[in-house]
């Protein structure tokens, strides 16, 4: 993996800042590698982020799943600037909040790749301890683990980011 200079954005009160610089106790090595393939886990839980009965389809539900490794597991990151596509390798479908909704409890699903309406983009924001929170360009909510829960099948949400780490995710290489 190269190192590279990264733009990270955290959160400032109630905005959101972009910084140039890595922030305390990250390191270059904890951001994913634009283009490169990631199993993504809930730092609550250990599972991993996965598309629900390895559908193939537009709607298909996101959940968190104990990690085994399939291609309804894997991620692949694409990177623009300080934004990323997150893109499914099985089905080549991005994560993506559906309806581009604005509420709470609104369910993360894949759906065709697009760029317009900002739901299927995201911010990274370092949580610390190589987490970070997945939130969502067009509402600045978090990605969520539904009610904190670890069991197979849970639903993954955008929900007010709480800092919590049903909310907090790592980036492992598939």
């Amino acid at each position: 993996m190269r190192l590279r200079t990264a733009l990270f954005s955290s959160m400032v009160g109630v905005g959101i800042l972009t910084a140039a610089a890595l922030p305390a106790g990250a390191s270059a090595l904890d951001l994913p590698e634009d283009g490169a393939v990631y199993t993504i886990r809930a730092q609550h839980s250990g599972k991993c982020l996965d598309v629900q009965a390895d559908g193939l389809g537009d709607s298909v539900p996101v959940i968190e799943w104990t990690c085994h490794g399939g291609s309804n597991q894997q991620w692949r990151v694409q990177e623009d600037a300080d934004k990323f596509m997150i893109q499914e390798v099985h089905s080549g479908r991005c994560l993506d909040v559906e309806g581009a909704s604005l509420d709470d409890g609104a369910p993360l699903i894949q759906w065709s790749c697009h760029t317009s309406g900002g739901n299927e983009v995201w911010y990274l924001v370092y949580a610390g301890a190589g987490s970070f929170e997945l939130q969502a360009a067009h509402s600045g909510k978090c990605a969520d683990v539904q009610g904190g829960s670890s069991a197979d099948g849970s639903r993954v949400i955008q929900y007010t980011c709480a800092g919590t780490d049903n909310q907090r995710w790592k980036f492992v290489r598939a």
